[in-house]
Parts: C-alpha cells; sequence; structure tokens
C-alpha cells in the first residue's frame, strides 16, 4: 500500500474462527481502529457462537464463563499506531472472501478518507495472525481483563538459587527480565514471541501444593499464578519425543545472558 498514514481514516478487522471449530469454542470479533491523536483507538466487539446449542455445565468445564462476550472502547499507546503501520504493509487487495473449512477468514476493510471503503487480505497471514493475538492481549491488559504476562524460572542446586523473573507489558510492548536481586533489564520486544511459543509447548500438570514455594533441588517455572511446576515432574514433554524442556532451559541461559550484557 502507498501512504497508508495518508490515505485512510479508518480500519476494520472482521475475523471469525474456522467454521470446523466448535463451540464453546467459536468467536467471531469486529475491531475498528482509528489514530486518536499520538493513540491508537480501539473499538473491540466479540461474541462466542452456538453457545446456546450447549450445556451450561459444558461451557463451565471447558474453563470459560457463561457470557465471555466481549467489548471495549478506549486508546492503546503510541507504539501501536506504529505497529499497525508496519503491518498494514503486509496486506493486498482481497479477490474473493471464500475460506476453507478448517481457516480462519480475516477481512481487512479501509475506510478512505474520501469515504470509499478498500477490502484487503494479509499476503503474510502468519505475521497477521500473530499481531491480531497481540493486539487483543494489549486490549485485555488495558481494560484490566487480564493482568500482564509474569513468569519466573527458579533453578536450586544445593545451596545454590538462580532466579530469573520474566515481564511483558503488551500494552506497552515492553519485555523485562530480572536476575536474581539486580536491577531488571529492558530487552526487545521479539522476545516475548519466542517466550510463549517455547514455553506453552509444555505441559502443566496439577500440582497438590500449589502454594508452595520449592524447597528442593530442581528446576520450576511459574506463569502468572504463583504455582510452581517443576520440570519432568508438573511440567512434562507434550509427547514422547518432544524436547521443549530442555528449549525452555536454553531459553531462560540466553534471556539471562542478553540481561547482564
Amino acid at each position: 500500500m502507498n501512504d497508508p498514514m495518508k490515505d485512510w481514516k479508518s480500519i476494520r478487522i472482521k475475523f471469525q474462527t474456522a467454521a470446523g471449530l466448535p463451540a464453546p469454542y467459536s468467536y467471531f470479533y469486529t475491531l475498528q481502529l482509528t489514530f486518536e491523536g499520538k493513540k491508537l483507538g480501539i473499538d473491540l466487539e466479540l461474541h462466542y457462537l452456538d453457545r446456546d446449542e450447549l450445556d451450561e455445565e459444558m461451557i463451565l468445564e471447558e474453563g470459560f464463563s457463561l457470557n465471555d462476550d466481549y467489548s471495549w472502547v478506549s486508546t492503546l499507546p503510541q507504539t501501536w499506531q506504529t505497529e499497525l503501520t508496519t503491518m498494514m504493509d503486509k496486506l493486498v487487495p482481497m479477490t474473493s472472501e471464500e475460506v476453507g473449512e478448517n481457516e480462519n477468514y480475516l477481512v481487512v476493510e479501509i475506510q478512505l478518507r474520501t469515504d470509499k471503503v478498500a477490502v484487503f487480505t494479509p499476503n503474510d497471514r502468519p505475521a497477521w495472525d500473530y499481531f491480531q493475538q497481540e493486539l487483543i492481549q494489549a486490549i485485555y491488559e488495558a481494560s484490566g481483563k487480564e493482568r500482564a504476562f509474569e513468569m519466573e524460572y527458579l533453578e536450586i542446586e544445593a545451596r545454590n538459587e538462580l532466579r530469573i523473573q520474566v515481564d511483558a507489558s503488551f500494552v506497552n510492548r515492553n519485555f523485562s527480565v530480572k536476575i536474581n536481586d539486580a536491577p531488571a533489564s529492558s530487552l526487545n520486544w521479539k522476545w516475548t514471541k519466542e517466550v510463549m511459543e517455547t514455553v506453552f509447548k509444555a505441559d502443566f500438570l496439577p500440582v497438590q501444593n500449589p502454594d508452595e514455594e520449592p524447597r528442593f533441588s530442581g528446576k520450576y517455572l511459574a506463569v502468572g499464578d504463583g504455582v510452581w511446576y517443576e520440570f519432568n515432574e508438573t511440567l512434562v514433554e507434550p509427547t514422547p519425543k518432544s524436547k521443549v524442556l530442555p528449549k525452555i532451559v536454553l531459553l531462560m541461559d540466553q534471556l539471562r545472558e542478553e540481561a547482564v550484557r
């Protein structure tokens, strides 16, 4: 797109989960974006689909509430203006709205200053998918629906302890790492994606004493809920052949090296 900052006055993202995804997981949303001074204006409407066909007990058992529809109108900081402008360069004119049963529906409607509406689709779908996830997470954080991301890694060996605290704010796109009692170090935001895509591939099993601080030798991880998961006990590989846990340890080593530079 040429001069996206000059040509448009509002953007509407229309997203719906794939037709093959059943309730209570399926949903759709519309997200209206505008530039409000140095901030990004947000108008989100999110609705879950076909839940009236399910028993209330089933919805609750899957970890949802009986009304997860959500709306929010406000703004996000200037950093989101910058990110949106970058993502607009990854759009091409849409030629067909048809999608397969297992494909999510995504359309980006851009209202130009002439009031004409141009319809686009991403030419880099994975990048846009991740952008949307981060943007929705920023909205949830800014509105108070969810907290900023927090994670702690603890390694105990004899009398020595290594504690790594990771904090990520999607609202401000800030990522920081704190090693033991040293001051926190701000790192590149790209580390957030690396952490999310590595850590949450592991399986988290129920913990018998969730409020208990680890005392014995081993490696442990807590992801914002105050519950410590022990490697190879309550934090395990998703499949017999996967190597997720060593990748988590390697990632923690990389973050420690970056933080002390």
